[in-house]
């Protein structure tokens, strides 16, 4: 029998092969938790999270679109009733916000971006599992998560200080003015404790 090749490492050999195919998830799951933040300074956390509840349609609409995966009745009608309590909800908030399109937006952004990051994550672990590729089936799930992570985190970080900084009096004026309240003019947390 032959022998199996020593087990791939974050920094060991065809990193940039790595890379390349890890790229797309760090940034999207980074992205994602950045839109997620913002959906929850523009709606009250209830509503945040009953809009979360379409990431399923999401995830199966990029499975058909980027993986060119096959799906059955079950899943095409847990699809439309998600897109109906989707539309259901979306009129009562509508109804009870003053510009209602932008928080909604950002709020359905999130697990649209949820869906990109499954179909994503699930085209890399196949390209960078495959036995007959480079790595030749040596790539673990915890180096896979490793990459994610560090790109994921980098994006959330540069998110968080675009929010909590240089962008972060028009969101919170925003999130005022959608709980009914006034802006107080404070800075945020970050800020108060960088400051002191």
């Amino acid at each position: 029998p032959r022998a199996r090749p020593p087990p791939s490492w974050v920094l060991g050999p065809h990193f940039w092969y790595k890379l390349r195919h890890t790229l797309p998830i760090g940034l999207l799951f980074g992205l994602k938790y950045v839109v997620t933040n913002l959906g929850l300074m523009l709606l009250p956390t209830s509503t945040h999270l009953l809009l979360q509840g379409t990431d399923i349609l999401w995830t199966v609409a990029a499975a058909i679109s980027l993986n060119r995966e096959r799906v059955g009745l079950p899943e095409w009608g847990a699809c439309l009733l998600c897109a109906a309590g989707s539309f259901c909800l979306g009129l009562r908030v509508g109804a009870s916000l003053e510009a209602p399109l932008l928080p909604l937006a950002v709020n359905l952004a999130s697990p649209a971006l949820l869906g990109l990051c499954v179909s994503t994550l699930r085209s890399a672990t196949v390209e960078l599992m495959r036995w007959d590729g480079p790595l030749k089936g040596t790539m673990t799930h915890g180096e896979l998560t490793c990459f994610k992570l560090v790109l994921s985190s980098l994006t959330a970080a540069l998110g968080a200080l675009l929010l909590e900084g240089l962008w972060a009096q028009p969101f919170h004026e925003a999130h005022a003015h959608a709980a009914g309240g006034r802006a107080t003019g404070r800075k945020p947390p970050c800020w108060e404790a960088v400051a002191t």
